[in-house]
């Protein structure tokens, strides 16, 4: 059963009305297009209505001036004609016969882009030329009839669109600006088996780029997203269920980067070891220390969703507000922004089932008035603590690591070496941004999201920087009277005797990843 909606168009009216004889029939050329409608179909009247004016838009475009309302009205018919001599309107009709073929291919393209909503919808444009003898006989046909059908069941992924988890799937992925990709969207991280099941939409979350992505859908199990040509930055998409639940979200990393290209091999460790670590933390657009770009993302310990970066300094009061506020500005998918914080969004008493709901949400520590002084006494950002969140224990890559595919989370070598033992104070220098080179590698001093709020704890003054590890740490052996549990990061800050420091902090402490190669 269909719902069809009928609309006739035509060329304007050039002579049925410039006084013919009785015996003077002219030759017409007219268009028709008609639209079918499932029932299940969830596209609204206005994405029909969209479809309708694309067409006669582009018919408009390509020179034919159309009999059209202003405003389309789904239940009026419109019909018009276009008459002269036979050699005319044989010319008239070769001429929409071209143009109907250049639309069709354009709409072809431009129907897989979702544009018209989620629905599925068949368009016919029949042309055709004829003249008649007299008004009572058969018209004697001149062209036609001619007729295009316009498919639009989607939105479809299009068949240039770069497949990103080509080479694995992972919760990030690279994607150059100006790009149609698509990754599959069944499997958790980096998972081998299908575990995500019952996904009904692709969304944005955010982006922290003004029309950075242009649009997103999904499409049976995989997700389509169009990065526009002139952005670079990140943005964190989901799938969701049929209620709007989110089932699990990636991060795409939108810049002209290639970490193949520009791998850095660290010096060799007493015991062998050598990492080959990208020049760049996860979400920098840039690796020059002259450019705030440079700072990329930051990550709860064990956590897949990042936190966008300071974009400048930072001042709190004792509540953690802002004095200074130096977050970036987030948007939707429209472009508009995102008015709250992440200090405004962060809440307590997390857990791994609602990180996964709410990837953008902060889970920070709540103080309490036990024994242990918060309500989480592990400090844990998450109540079921896992020390392998990342593979630190295993020594593999878990489906929580925040890495591209054939990356992961730096992590100890079987001798304790860290990949940032061959740092020094001594060998290191420092520019005006905040951060040191050494070998020719930037890492700049991003601060922290302080577990107790979310906030950015960017100081102009003493800035500092911190780099996860994989690897974990407890406050003591004796877990019932000490149970702070943490993670491992080395420290980075213009003093020598800080400046490189291996230290451990609470795991809902938020510090920058610099992914090195499984």
């Amino acid at each position: 059963m269909h719902d069809k909606i009928f609309f006739i168009g035509a060329m304007a009216l050039l002579s049925l009305a410039c006084g013919c004889k009785d015996d003077e029939f002219p030759a017409t050329v007219r268009y028709a297009v008609q639209i079918e409608k499932e029932d299940n179909s969830n596209l609204e009247s206005a994405s029909v209505t969209s479809l309708h004016e694309r067409l006669m838009s582009d018919l408009q475009n390509e020179g034919f001036s159309l009999c059209m309302d202003k405003t389309i009205d789904l239940d009026k018919k419109y019909e018009t004609t276009v008459a002269g001599n036979d050699a005319d309107v044989k010319t008239k009709y070769s001429e929409l016969d071209d143009a109907m073929a250049r639309i069709k291919e354009t709409f072809d393209l431009q129907a897989a882009s979702g544009q018209y909503g989620k629905g599925t919808i068949n368009v016919k444009c029949t042309i055709s030329a004829e003249r008649a003898t007299n008004w009572d006989e058969i018209p004697v046909a001149l062209g036609g009839p001619k007729t295009y059908v316009f498919e639009y069941n989607g939105p479809k992924i299009p068949s240039d669109a770069v497949d990103v988890s080509a080479d694995g799937t992972a919760n990030c992925y690279i994607v150059k600006p100006g790009t149609r990709v698509y990754f599959t969207a069944d499997r958790m991280g980096n998972s081998t088996e299908t575990n995500i099941s019952g996904a009904s939409d692709a969304i944005l979350v955010w982006q922290d780029t003004k029309g950075l992505v242009g649009n997103i859908f999904l499409d049976g199990n995989k997700v389509f997203v169009l990065a526009n040509e002139s952005a670079e930055g990140n943005a964190l998409v989901a799938v969701t269920d049929a209620s709007g639940k989110i089932l699990w979200s990636w991060h795409l990393w939108v810049t002209d980067y290639s970490p193949a290209e520009s791998i850095f091999s660290t010096p060799e460790t007493t015991n062998g070891t050598v990492w080959k670590m990208m020049d760049r933390n996860i979400g920098a657009l840039s690796n020059s220390s002259e450019s705030p770009e440079s700072r990329g993302l930051m990550y709860q310990w064990g956590r897949k969703d990042p936190f966008p970066g300071p974009a400048g300094f930072t001042a709190q009061n004792e509540d953690y507000s802002y004095i200074t506020d130096g977050e970036k500005q987030l948007y939707d998918i429209e472009g508009d922004p995102i008015e709250k914080k992440f200090y405004a969004t962060a809440q307590g008493y997390g857990t791994l089932a609602l990180s996964i709901e709410h990837p953008d949400v902060f889970y920070k520590v709540v103080t309490s008035d036990n024994a242990f002084g918060h309500d989480y006494p592990s400090m844990d950002w998450k109540k079921e603590s896992d020390d392998d969140s990342w593979g630190g224990v295993s020594g593999k890559k878990t489906m929580y690591d925040p890495c591209p595919s054939g990356y992961k989370v730096p992590a100890l070598d079987s001798h304790d070496a860290s990949p940032f033992d061959w740092m020094s104070y001594a060998n290191a220098s420092f520019g005006e941004n905040p951060g040191a080179i050494q070998n020719g590698q930037w890492f700049p001093f991003c601060g922290s999201r302080v577990n107790y709020s979310g906030g950015l704890d960017f100081p102009e003054v003493r800035t500092y920087g911190g780099y996860w590890l994989a690897n974990h740490g407890k406050a003591s052996a004796d877990l019932e009277q000490f149970p702070t549990l943490y993670g491992q990061y080395i420290y980075l800050y213009q003093n020598r005797r800080m400046f490189g420091k291996h230290m451990k902090d609470s795991r809902s402490q938020c510090l920058s990843v610099r992914c090195v190669a499984e």
